[in-house]
């Protein structure tokens, strides 16, 4: 249909050389056809492809939702494609997902990491891929991460102003560090030092457990107001 050979017109739709009178010609052809190249072929061809890969740790979260709406239309403007994978808060999945992604030709990943472990240092690591951490700090790789100490500290004062006296804080592991830790300090600073009394306990991400035990803990408890570390345990 074009008069070319098939390398010419490989070449012109992976983004080779090709000359003028050529790339009209196949302009004309595609428009023609409606033609829609195949992405997935191209990737497996050039080893490379416009998918992101990008790893939540859950799906029932009002914030990882936000995060995917920006990220998706950033990547749109860039004609990127977004390919989500969840982990349900299991660290190890995490670890999985970077080496599954790798093997689907992602260009990137982004990651919104529970906890930043030495099992993901070493897949980030080896898989070859330029990786995002969102929410962990790291040295090794990109890392966007939330003033974490001033989010804390705004919650403290936000309590404070409310006049409550005795606080309830519901904290997260400290292997996630930037809420178990650093959120957590920004609280308790504030509090302690305006002489507000809290108890710390620690509870798991999920709703439904952390429902369950304030049931049975608040029969006994005589805070008047509860500090979540995230808004998945509120």
């Amino acid at each position: 249909m074009a008069g070319v050979a098939k390398s010419t017109v490989s070449r012109y739709l992976n983004g080779g050389s090709v000359s003028q009178k050529t790339k009209d010609t196949l302009d004309r052809i595609i428009a023609e056809t409606d033609y829609v190249p195949n992405s997935f072929a191209q990737s497996l061809k050039i080893k490379k492809s416009n998918l992101i890969g990008t790893i939540i740790p859950r799906l029932n979260s009002y914030a990882t939702n936000e995060i995917l709406g920006g990220i998706d239309k950033a990547l749109k403007e860039k004609n990127y494609q977004l390919l989500i994978t969840n982990t349900d808060q299991d660290a190890a999945r995490e670890v999985e997902n970077l080496y599954a992604l790798s093997r689907q030709k992602v260009a990137g990943i982004i990651l919104l990491a529970t906890v930043l472990t030495k099992a993901h240092k070493e897949a980030i690591e080896k898989i070859g891929i330029p990786v995002l951490l969102l929410g962990q700090k790291s040295e090794e790789t990109y890392s966007m991460v939330h003033d974490e100490l001033e989010a804390g500290g705004f919650i403290g004062r936000h309590v404070v102003a409310l006049g409550h006296e005795k606080v309830l804080y519901l904290g997260v592991t400290k292997t996630d560090e930037a809420v178990g830790i650093l959120r957590k300090k920004g609280v308790l600073d504030v509090l302690k030092e305006e002489g507000v009394q809290v108890k710390e306990v620690e509870v798991d991400f999920n709703y439904d457990k952390t429902l369950q035990f304030l049931k049975e803990y608040l029969k006994t408890d005589d805070s008047t107001y509860i500090v979540c570390a995230t808004d998945n345990i509120a």
